[in-house]
């Protein structure tokens, strides 16, 4: 064996989970802490946690978000190679199940069956609660369901992040009704409202500490919201007690039928989060011609009767600012004599 170089079986083994390697696995693989310490040393794997560690390239070329998923799993993999039980959880589940967060959280979390409780070991952080079956496997690892999770980060965050991972794990918990919502627009009513009554009795049964704002969250959330900032978006406009807006409506115009993001039909006022430059137009690969594209898109629209106004990233970081400018563009609207008037729906 050349110590200089890792073993194919290493590699093998590595890439066959998302690159990573517990404890375990370089003991089953390698026999010896020494080779193991060895490898680390010479930076032919990098160690990213108590027990855990993971292939250069997959660290290096990972986005921060990736990371802090690798770390994870990670933990995820070396809790049950150790037969400790449990699932990852809270914020960590959230990064498994593609639930958006506003922030990447610090640690791992890890939720055990028993008493509620909480410490901090190490990189994870441990929470003991009755998880009633409510565990799935995701990347290879036990995690906490998606409602589950939905639930744990609602009751233990702001209004903005619990209302965006509760509008992203309504549109999850949908299935492939959720998958089609972004074609055909049809809310499945029954079975929204139904989720929502899950999670609902769950958070009340659990008597979380975070549920007041959790539940109002949870009856707020919307499926149709189909991105963290047009989450965060109607968290703004719900804290700015603005009427409340209709996502994705169906609007006629000379370039055909769109949907914008929010429509405030009494305002007169369209609201698109997020959209302004594409990074490449869907048909050519070019940023100019996305941008053209998107410039004659917002034209069409302000020819069907509506005052649009886009709103990025950043800009939801000042609610009052972005009320402000919504209260101007309506201004602008009642000027040109559009505002509240719903017949600019198209049938």
């Amino acid at each position: 064996m050349d110590p200089s170089s890792l073993l194919p079986e290493v590699v093998d083994t590595a890439g066959s989970q998302h690159g990573i390697l517990t404890s375990q696995d370089a003991a089953d693989l390698l026999g010896s802490r020494s080779v193991l310490a060895g490898y680390v040393r010479r930076g032919q794997l990098y160690r990213i946690g108590r027990g855990v560690y993971v292939l250069p390239d997959v660290w290096n070329e990972a986005t921060p978000g990736r990371r802090k998923w690798l770390q994870a799993v990670g933990t995820g993999r070396r809790e049950a190679d150790a037969g400790g039980g449990g699932a990852l959880s809270h914020g960590s589940a959230a990064l498994l199940w593609g639930l958006p967060l506003l922030s990447l959280p610090r640690s791992t979390h890890l939720t055990r069956s028993g008493t509620n409780s909480r410490k901090h070991v190490s990189e994870l952080i441990v929470h003991t609660s009755a998880l009633d079956g409510e565990v799935a496997t995701e990347s290879g690892v036990p995690v906490t369901s998606i409602a589950r999770t939905a639930v744990d980060c609602a009751a233990a965050s702001s209004f903005t992040q619990a209302l965006m991972v509760g509008d992203a794990a309504l549109r999850l918990l949908l299935g492939k009704a959720g998958e089609r919502l972004g074609r055909d627009r049809e809310l499945p009513t029954d079975r929204i409202e139904e989720i929502r009554l899950h999670l609902l009795t769950r958070l009340e049964e659990r008597r979380l500490r975070g549920r007041v704002t959790a539940r109002k969250a949870i009856a707020a959330a919307n499926p149709l919201s189909g991105s963290a900032a047009e989450s965060r978006a109607r968290a703004a406009f719900i804290s700015l007690k603005l009427p409340a807006p209709t996502l994705q409506m169906k609007i006629s115009t000379r370039m055909g039928v769109c949907y914008p993001d929010f429509a405030f039909r009494s305002l007169g006022v369209l609201v698109e989060v997020d959209g302004l430059v594409k990074l490449a137009d869907p048909y050519s690969g070019s940023a100019v011609e996305a941008l053209r594209r998107e410039r004659q898109r917002e034209n069409a629209l302000t020819e069907a009767g509506w005052e649009v106004l886009r709103l990025s990233w950043q800009d939801l970081g000042d609610r009052d600012a972005v009320g402000r400018r919504i209260m101007a563009a309506h201004t602008r609207a009642r000027g040109r004599g559009i505002a509240g008037r719903d017949s600019r729906v198209a049938q």
